[in-house]
């Protein structure tokens, strides 16, 4: 029976082809490497000739062992074979497969400017070997598992300077697959999950993976490239639809990548999603007043288009900004004197509360949205001004009765998240712009309960908090020198525990994801347990 190996790239069964040296994977398409051990050699092929070069016929060579009495030649004989094979050939095929081997990985490490339409995966690569940049990690776990998800990032060649997508183990800490080159400028690329697929989103091409392998599923042109919005997909029945940034809605077969429709709108600088599973965008009118357009996910048709107004009577206050409430099926709607609560998609006015007017005639409360910080937890909403010392609000949505909760003429006042009756506010002095705090406000006294922070030199280049399991979450990154900073807090009595560092080049780029911390760190990633504060690892 001929002798078989397997294909590195896809594991089918292989059998080596006389002298060649490498053959094509007939399953996957791979130029693989024969092992040493395995290949025909030239002076073995040539004994099965027929013929020697001058076309004679070969003269049988025999050899004369003599009579019986002196059979002691044989076992002499292979002796002397064994001895020869045990001491020569036997360590030549351990130094040389394994080699083989190693040229083979290496080779496939670095063999990834496959362009076809249906680009095989590069796999898989040692941490050791990898010559990249890393630049927005995109968090996706494939499973269960919290501790150590896989992830994608986008990652830059520092040899050819072509930037790929990247899927990383998080167990293995392993490239399991890369995208096809994206070109050298990396600035517009964007990677999604969707269901059983990664969308990749590169100026004008966009194209679904197999999250699984990264083999490529479909591509398509995109005629405008992203639009300038938070969320630009969404994935609404067997379509996924992308904003542009010239406001059109291109719709496409999730499965096939075929265009189904398209709709341009007047804008797209605002957000598509999804309101109680239909799709919506928002959108300016002719006259530049904000509006809701519901679509029939299946044709692109309009089939409902909201134009709130608080007062309902007043046709001057259309909405400033909004929020889809927590169950995907009521919007809260900010005016600069009104606050509504809308049913969705029928538009219904569930709640509406107006401002009273001051002494002066004034708004009670903020007349533009867009220059407060604000949070909505339920009932409530707490804001305070942007960028500037200024006390911090709290008021309901379906009562009004707006109130001030705390004020500090030394600090500017950011509500950042409400844990049971605990609102955690980010507190930056205005005599050190340096220095970040965090507060812990009982929201019915509006009593300080304690305050935190994270000491440190040269300029903040990143700060944020979380709320875990185990309670809050904070980290520093800071420049000049550069160094990151984390601890996790107990929203009882403040007290910080589980603190960490690493120093290092700038970090940017967060992504958070359960109970784990992602920070792009001068092309590496650095992956921290939010529960232990310990850093799992850095990649690569």
């Amino acid at each position: 029976m001929a002798q078989t190996f397997s294909c590195p790239s896809c594991g089918a069964p292989l059998e080596p082809q006389g002298e060649k040296t490498t053959i094509i994977c007939k399953f996957c398409g791979e130029s693989v490497i024969v092992p040493e051990g395995l290949r025909e050699h030239p002076h073995h092929s040539r004994s099965h000739s027929s013929a020697v070069p001058d076309g004679r016929p070969p003269v049988p060579i025999t050899i004369d062992l003599g009579q019986p009495s002196r059979n002691y030649m044989r076992p002499l004989i292979i002796g002397l074979v064994i001895f020869v094979v045990a001491s020569v050939v036997l360590p030549l095929l351990f130094a040389i497969v394994p080699l083989a081997i190693g040229l083979f990985a290496m080779f496939a490490s670095f063999n990834h400017g496959n362009t076809s339409a249906s680009p095989v995966t590069q796999q898989i690569a040692a941490v050791s070997t990898l010559d990249v940049r890393v630049e927005r990690p995109v968090i996706f776990s494939p499973g269960t598992d919290t501790t150590t998800p896989d992830f994608l990032a986008l990652i830059q060649d520092k040899t050819s300077d072509a930037y790929q997508f990247a899927m990383v183990g998080g167990k293995t800490h392993n490239i399991l697959w890369r995208s096809e080159d994206l070109g050298k400028n990396g600035d517009n690329a964007r990677g999604f999950f969707l269901d059983k697929q990664v969308m990749i989103i590169n100026d004008t091409t966009f194209s679904a993976l197999d999250r699984q392998t990264g083999k490529q599923i479909w591509k398509t042109p995109l005629q405008n490239g992203l639009g300038y919005c938070k969320t630009c997909l969404v994935q609404v029945g067997s379509n996924v639809v992308v904003l542009q940034k010239d406001g059109t809605l291109q719709a496409v077969d999730a499965a096939s990548g075929k265009l189904t429709w398209n709709k341009t709108l007047n804008s797209g600088r605002y957000d598509v999603f999804l309101i109680n599973g239909q799709l919506a965008a928002q959108d300016n009118d002719d006259k530049s007043m904000n509006i809701i357009y519901i679509f029939d996910s299946v044709t692109g048709k309009i089939t409902q288009q909201l134009q709130p107004m608080c007062p309902a009577k007043s046709p001057e206050m259309r909405f400033g900004r909004f929020e889809l409430n927590p169950d995907g099926k009521s919007m809260l709607f900010l005016y600069e004197n009104c606050v509504q609560t809308v049913s969705m998609p029928d538009g219904k006015v569930l709640t509406e509360v107006v401002s009273p007017q001051s002494d002066s005639g004034e708004s009670a409360w903020p007349i533009d949205w867009f220059l407060m910080k604000y949070l909505t937890a339920g009932d409530s909403i707490f804001y305070s001004q942007e960028g500037s010392p200024a006390p911090l609000n709290m008021m309901s949505v379906s009562r009004g009765n707006p109130k001030t909760l705390v004020s500090d003429k030394k600090y500017t006042l950011t509500p950042s998240f409400l844990k049971d009756n605990l609102l955690v506010v980010e507190a930056i002095p205005s005599y050190d712009g340096k220095q970040v705090e965090y507060w812990g406000i009982d929201t019915v006294s509006g009593k300080r309960l304690w305050q935190y922070g994270l000491k440190g030199q040269g300029d903040l280049t990143y700060h944020d908090m979380r709320s875990t399991r185990n309670g809050i979450f904070v980290v520093q990154c800071r420049e000049k020198p550069n160094s990151c900073a984390w601890a996790s807090v107990d929203p009882k009595t403040g007290v910080g525990s589980n603190s960490g560092t690493n120093k290092g080049g700038f970090f940017a780029q967060p992504a958070w994801f359960k109970d784990s911390l992602y920070l792009e760190n001068d092309g590496e990633v650095a992956v921290i347990n939010t529960l232990n504060g310990q850093q799992l690892y850095q990649w690569p």
